[in-house]
């Protein structure tokens, strides 16, 4: 079964402000019916994605249907293995290479691994320069 067919999720867009007053944006979250789980073979250890809305940023991606957002997005949000151990930006970016590798997408296993492991302390880092802040 491939996770396309097992993800029991909806797509919420939110209209935003438009960019200069002219560009329409929206904020793409993902609200999961149903929890999933991922057991990582890298680090020995479990992520339950539970029931509820997360935060779309992997918005960019929305054409490609994988539960590897859902449990990228749980150990960002709560920084912690369901075991309670503590799970590193780092760690969570190759949770979500292994499972895009598992499911055959080779190109974006490398470019989502480099854009969230790198990628974003570089954007933290001018989000706190510029004053967006966490969540920005």
């Amino acid at each position: 079964m491939t996770p396309s067919t097992r993800l029991n999720f909806s797509i919420i867009r939110t209209p935003r402000p438009k960019l200069f007053g002219f560009f329409p944006r929206v904020k793409v979250a993902y609200e999961l019916h149903e929890p999933i789980a991922y057991f990582s073979p890298r680090y020995k250890k479990w992520i339950t994605a539970a029931v509820g809305v997360y935060d779309g940023a992997s918005g960019p991606a929305e054409d490609l249907v994988s539960e590897a957002w859902f449990i990228h997005d749980q150990l960002c949000n709560t920084g912690k293995f369901d075991d309670g151990t503590p799970c590193s930006n780092w760690q969570a970016s190759w949770i979500l290479s292994d499972l895009l590798g598992r499911e055959g997408r080779w190109g974006r296993r490398w470019t989502w691994l480099v854009a969230t492991g790198v990628g974003r302390p570089i954007s933290n880092c001018f989000s706190s320069l510029f004053g967006r802040g966490k969540g920005g």
